[in-house]
């Protein structure tokens, strides 16, 4: 179990930088790549075992929330190319990459909850 917690930390630790350089091209790009740097920093703390279990509560919080506020009125797809149809393409985009954190966030929780146990 601990090799696997080790392999998906640096593979999530590659994702989220991943997802923070393709939001530079963004309008509001400093908010989408601080929150997928957060993500980051977190894989990378879980990766090297110095993650508090707290923190990944709280964050699975915060990015469920924006995944929810962002989620479009009329989900269109997400369009995969460089140009966006409409704001719903984008808003999609953006719900779904902030579900995609929370649930990294939640599996880095039970994760960390199984190592503490003996």
């Amino acid at each position: 179990m601990y090799v696997f917690s080790k392999f998906l930390g640096i593979v999530f630790t590659i994702f989220f930088i991943y997802a923070a350089i393709v939001q530079f091209n963004d309008v509001d790009a400093l908010i989408w790549v601080a929150l997928y740097a957060i993500a980051a920093a977190i894989s990378v703390l879980f990766t090297i075992g110095k993650l508090r279990n707290s923190w990944c509560l709280v964050l699975f919080v915060v990015y469920l929330g924006l995944a929810i506020y962002y989620w479009p009125a009329e989900f269109e797809g997400v369009a995969l190319g460089d140009s966006m149809k409409t704001t719903n393409v984008e808003l999609g985009r953006e719900s779904l990459g902030m579900g995609v954190s929370a649930a990294i966030m939640l599996i880095y929780f039970f994760l960390l909850g199984r190592r503490a146990k003996p």
